[in-house]
């Protein structure tokens, strides 16, 4: 209502004040022309300090967000190690005994690639758990595993396997006895319970054998032992996002000729 009676307002002076008319016409053009620099100065001045003002803020919300990603994965990470160790008895107690893996003598350092790495633990982890001792690695000379990989392999790679590998030194220790039944037999399953008649606070064994069955009551805490690093399984979603993609806009092209 208010635009139609500023028209018609408007016609009237036209029609019987020409020259005011065009006055008001020039005073308009010049205030609009003003208008228009100060704000291209407002904007050149004033822009590049409000964008660095929200940048500034952009980075504090990223930069929290990653703080409090960062702060949950650990959290989460911590639970998982707490699961994974949930059977076991408290490491490092006087009370606890241990279960522990060795390279023999006479294997001459041959401790096998990564694979035979996470059989082997895995194994022992399912007989400690069997026995009621706490699993880990009898760290002597013999120990090449390490070596074997490249630096910081496995904590890249499996970072919760990582995790639970503890090494103990107790060769000087009175208190271990060393079991030779798995020497000879990679693959042969032998009953957890032949162990149970040892009372020292570190038995001792080498590699136990790579059998499926001593996998079949831990499958839930084999996949988290071996579940891949969140930057590896972030590499490869990417991957196969880039390949899948390369290959829908070649099979969208070809649809449509």
């Amino acid at each position: 209502m208010l635009i139609c009676l500023m028209i018609i307002f408007w016609r009237r002076i036209l029609e019987n004040f020409p020259r005011t008319a065009t006055l008001i016409k020039m005073i308009l053009k010049r205030l609009i022309y003003r208008l228009i620099i100060i704000l291209f100065i407002v904007i050149f001045i004033f822009l590049p300090a409000i964008k660095f003002h929200l940048c500034e803020k952009s980075d504090d919300i990223i930069g929290k967000e990653n703080q409090n990603s960062t702060r949950m994965s650990g959290i989460i990470f911590e639970k998982k190690i707490k699961y994974l160790l949930r059977s076991f008895p408290p490491p490092f107690k006087n009370t606890t005994r241990y279960l522990l893996m060795q390279i023999p003598q006479h294997w001459n350092g041959d401790c096998g690639g990564l694979a035979n790495q996470m059989w082997r633990f895995a194994v022992i982890y399912s007989l400690a758990k069997s026995i009621g001792r706490f699993p880990g690695i009898s760290y002597a000379s013999t120990w090449t595993c390490d070596k074997l990989n490249s630096p910081r392999e496995i904590e890249r790679t499996f970072p919760l396997f990582h995790a639970v590998q503890y090494y103990f030194q107790v060769e000087s220790n009175d208190e271990f006895i060393y079991d030779r039944t798995f020497e000879d037999h990679c693959c042969k399953y032998y009953d957890a319970r032949i162990l149970e008649k040892y009372t020292a606070k570190y038995l001792i064994i080498s590699p136990p054998p790579q059998s499926p069955k001593y996998l079949l009551n831990i499958n839930n805490e084999i996949r988290e032992l071996f579940r891949f690093s969140d930057n590896i399984r972030m590499n490869v979603d990417n991957f196969i996002y880039r390949l899948f993609r390369f290959v829908l806009i070649h099979l969208a092209s070809f649809c449509l000729f």
